[in-house]
């Protein structure tokens, strides 16, 4: 696996050299996310010269697409080791907010593109513009529409939270080879769970992972918007829920306003833009019910980029642990070392972390 490492331009942010091609890491890990921007975790040796190369904005063409740095860090001098991360060019949108009053009925992959597009790849104001990203064709995912409205977000959240709660991604390939730059395509992955099967009987899923828990799980939403006390507007999503399969979650979504600069909903629209956030945030709390694992490299069954791809539907098997069901696939984690190549997918919604807890509004 062979790396192009291209540093920036002291006088030019957008222009970069490309330093080298370079395979002396120690090991690489790329995630590549189906929701949301992809990652990567590198160590290196503790020499000068990667001290030097490795530093945040320096940008790394792998897996078909930019990258960009944003840590590198020596943890203990003893290891000689630089761990290095950072993310897919996408990442910049978490330093972009939405600077407007979005308020807009329209699919939900529209208001993705037009977030895209209007904060990031063709701002009015040209400061806020992300000169190596570019977008695509405004898409029609075939999603039904619904009532959205945002103001002053960060970018990266809302098309996290889009793509999740209505199960589309945004893919990026580099727009063109030794130039910075990424194209972005909003897409839905396909449903080959008819025929792509994972399973530790058929040994094409090996170190297999067992996750079934609902201590994170909300199924009813109470939805609070604009108003005070019992004149309150509220919706309640998922209302049908009883007894133990009942577990409410209060959402606090006084910034929703039925008139903002000079917009005013009608009472039906504005109870759609409560349900869709009371939507949103139950898809952050979702049961847990998945098998994880590597898949051998070497395996003949399904071949990854032919067989099935990140975002593709696909089913999921174990006789074990009593488990059989349908799952996107939200993540290809790929490991690189001194002994190969090592592919692990995971399916479905992980437990949520410490950060992803912290980070719930």
């Amino acid at each position: 696996m062979e790396l192009e490492i291209f540093t920036q331009d002291k006088t030019d942010q957008w222009k970069f050299m490309s330093e080298k091609v370079f395979d002396g890491f120690k090991s690489l890990q790329i995630s590549l996310n189906y929701y949301t921007y992809s990652t990567f975790e590198l160590h290196v040796g503790l020499i000068n010269e990667h001290i030097r190369m490795f530093i945040p904005d320096t940008v790394i063409y792998m897996e078909g697409m930019y990258f960009y740095i944003d840590n590198a860090i020596v943890d203990d001098q003893a290891t000689a080791q630089l761990k290095v991360t950072g993310n897919s060019l996408l990442g910049k949108t978490a330093d972009r907010i939405i600077m407007r009053n979005y308020n807009r009925s329209a699919r939900p992959e529209q208001i993705v593109w037009d977030h895209l597009n209007n904060e990031v790849v063709n701002p009015s104001d040209t400061k806020r513009k992300i000169e190596y990203l570019k977008l695509s064709g405004s898409p029609n995912l075939g999603t039904d529409t619904i009532q959205y409205q945002n103001s002053y977000g960060t970018v990266s959240e809302e098309l996290t939270t889009l793509c999740t709660s209505y199960d589309f991604g945004i893919g990026e390939r580099a727009t063109s080879l030794g130039s910075p730059g990424n194209t972005l395509t909003i897409f839905k992955g396909k449903d080959v769970s008819d025929v792509v099967e994972f399973s530790d009987d058929y040994e094409n899923l090996t170190k297999a992972g067992y996750q079934n828990n609902n201590y994170d799980e909300s199924t009813t939403a109470i939805v609070l918007g604009e108003g005070e006390d019992n004149a309150r507007k509220k919706v309640v999503v998922g209302d049908n829920q009883a007894g133990l399969n009942r577990k409410e979650l209060y959402v606090d979504a006084r910034d929703l306003q039925k008139t903002s600069n000079d917009i005013t909903l009608t009472d039906a629209e504005y109870n759609a833009a409560l349900v869709n956030r009371g939507n949103s945030k139950l898809a952050e709390r979702k049961r847990i019910l998945t098998l994880t694992g590597e898949v051998p490299v070497s395996s003949k069954l399904f071949k990854l980029g032919e067989d099935y791809n990140l975002g593709d539907t696909v089913t999921v098997r174990s006789e074990l642990y009593n488990l059989k069901k349908q799952s996107t696939i939200t993540t290809i984690k790929k490991t690189y070392d001194e002994k190969g190549l090592y592919i692990e997918p995971v399916f479905g919604k992980e437990s949520p972390t410490i950060y992803d807890v912290l980070g719930r509004s």
